[in-house]
């Protein structure tokens, strides 16, 4: 008996100390975990450093820019972004949620490298997308052309990179997103689509806006249904890249905020011009969007979908390589040909410069290739002097 009693002792004092060491353990692990990242490893860029993107939008003939804050950080180039209404002093539970985002480590979904505090407030370090935000590639028909570029393969992977990218953050500790959106979506050099954004609830709130689902609309909530939504009208932009939630029946965003959320007015889809092999995404994309978010699928169905419409491109006729050296060859033609209409516009605009030298100048000026070795004339009515304007 007595024999008994103290084994039973043993056990209850271990089980006790485990359960202390493990709540010490989880304890000390997210404080040496959050001790911000020293400043001094981080080199801010400088303004003339920060990557600056000019868009070409075809149908206004207008060019933005758009820049993104970087910075170098072990030998990386990384976003700085900021994590407002916060001063560093995390308390548990958001020292919980930050410590989940350093352990997200997936292919599709940017790394998160922790926190760093300066003078002008406490900013988290994420993995930076070399080539921009997708809606901004999107926008740009001039560097990724729709005929060679962004075929419909091409479209179908980047819809791919997406769904593997969620399907994998919903199995994970952050379980929503909540903010899914085109620019939540970064490209990195090799056309890679990574998603950012995620987790920091905290700190970064959800607006409503175009790619919110209609039952959040109506509220502030998030939900894994209110995300497949979003990659709907992500997904419609990339296959008709124009502007997002684009639609003939209103051009007003906030008309259609309205009518997304008391008539279930849905972006358009060309459903009467679509091929077979197009019907079938067509299809899953409009169920992803559905009214009911019970009857939307989840990642895992979509990625499958997905991963069946590339895998029935691949299983044609034309092999995997030679599939890669035709969209090369379509590549290095539309650069040839980018090439000549950029030439065409250079030609154009030095012999526009050219006209309007010689309609300010005097004719001598154009007749002397060398102005160094033009010499102060004297006239009767007026005296000319001549310089190099640069």
């Amino acid at each position: 008996v007595i024999v008994g009693v103290l084994a039973v002792t043993v056990v209850v004092v271990a089980t006790i100390a485990f359960i202390f060491y493990r709540q010490n353990r989880k304890d000390r692990l997210l404080r040496k975990r959050w001790s911000h990242i020293n400043p001094d490893l981080i080199s801010l860029l400088e303004d003339s450093e920060l990557n600056v993107i000019s868009l070409k939008i075809e149908d206004e003939r207008e060019k933005v820019k758009f820049k993104v804050r970087r910075a170098l950080y072990d030998k990386k180039i990384v976003n700085l972004k900021e994590l407002k209404n916060s001063d560093g002093n995390f308390n548990k539970t958001q020292r919980i949620e930050l410590n989940a985002l350093l352990h997200i480590d997936y292919y599709n979904l940017t790394k998160f490298y922790g926190t760093v505090k300066f003078d002008e407030g406490v900013f988290g370090v994420f993995e930076y997308g070399e080539r921009g935000c997708l809606r901004h590639v999107l926008n740009d028909k001039v560097s990724y052309p729709e005929e060679t570029f962004m075929d419909w393969e091409f479209k179908i992977s980047v819809m791919y990179d997406i769904a593997k990218g969620m399907s994998y953050l919903h199995a994970s500790s952050i379980q929503v997103h909540g903010r899914l959106k085109s620019t939540n979506c970064v490209v990195d050099n090799r056309m890679v689509v990574k998603i950012t954004d995620f987790g920091c609830n905290a700190f970064l709130s959800s607006s409503k806006d175009l790619w919110t689902a209609p039952e959040h609309l109506r509220n502030q909530d998030t939900s894994q249904k209110g995300d497949v939504y979003s990659f709907a009208i992500i997904s419609q932009e990339i296959i008709l890249r124009k502007s997002t939630f684009y639609t003939q029946s209103c051009c007003d965003r906030s008309e259609k905020l309205s009518r997304v959320m008391t008539s279930c007015l849905r972006p358009d889809l060309n459903f009467e011009t679509a091929s077979e092999k197009e019907l079938e995404v067509y299809m899953m994309i409009r169920s992803c969007w559905d009214e009911d978010p019970e009857k939307r699928p989840d990642f895992k169905k979509v990625e499958n979908c997905l991963g069946k419409a590339i895998s029935k491109i691949h299983n044609q006729d034309e092999s995997y390589m030679d599939n890669m050296i035709r969209r090369l060859q379509m590549y290095s033609r539309n650069l040839e040909h980018l090439v000549e209409e950029r030439t065409a516009l250079y030609k154009a605009e030095r012999d526009r410069a050219d006209c309007l030298n010689f309609m300010l100048l005097p004719g001598s000026v154009h007749k002397n290739p060398n102005p160094e070795h033009i010499a102060v004339s004297l006239l009767n009515m007026k005296s000319e002097m001549f310089c190099v304007v640069v």
